[in-house]
């Protein structure tokens, strides 16, 4: 996926339902590392990240869909894929933190978003930790029952997806494998 700048205006217009997922977690690494691995040119190394969040959150919402309407089969949509793709980081001098767009996308789910933009927040937090944020909006998936349960899997999809994301970025990051390894080039 290639890299994009500012969110554009209207992409979740027309007959999709929008809703919004906010999620943080706090990395035992400086800034700058931080940065520099999430300002890199290069996306490949999120993706099997991505993948296994997206994963969880399928899961996740599955389980709820199960709970909520027993007996009620989806099959996956086809093959299952994942994009990620960041923005141009700004620094945010009002929030003293950096600013890096992010999109995901995601087809051959049923219960996690098809598509998810927002911003990555880099921000210290204490001494040599780092906090990242991720919020965004995300188009629901093609609702199933066109309930209310659909809205709340699609929620719990998209919240488990983008915290399981953090907390794996955070974990490959903390690694002491990572400083180095995780971004070849990345320095």
């Amino acid at each position: 996926m290639a890299q994009w700048g500012m969110r554009q205006r209207g992409r979740f217009q027309g007959a999709c339902t929008v809703s919004t997922v906010d999620e943080q977690v706090i990395i035992d690494r400086p800034v700058d590392e931080v940065y520099r691995l999430l300002s890199h040119e290069e996306t490949d190394w999120l993706q099997p990240f991505l993948r296994l969040a997206a994963h969880k959150g399928e899961r996740a919402g599955s389980d709820l869909r199960a709970r909520l309407k027993p007996g009620l089969v989806a099959a996956p949509d086809g093959p299952r894929t994942i994009g990620v793709a960041l923005g141009r980081p700004t620094v945010l001098v009002e929030d003293n933190a950096i600013e890096i767009p992010i999109r995901l996308a995601t087809n051959g789910y049923r219960c996690v978003f098809p598509e998810f933009e927002g911003r990555a927040l880099v921000s210290k937090s204490g001494d040599n930790k780092t906090s990242l944020s991720v919020l965004g909006a995300y188009r629901e998936p093609t609702p199933i029952t066109g309930g209310i349960d659909d809205s709340l899997v699609a929620q719990l999809a998209a919240q488990t997806t983008v915290r399981d994301l953090l907390e794996n970025l955070c974990v490959a990051m903390e690694s002491e494998s990572s400083r180095n390894t995780l971004v070849e080039g990345s320095g």
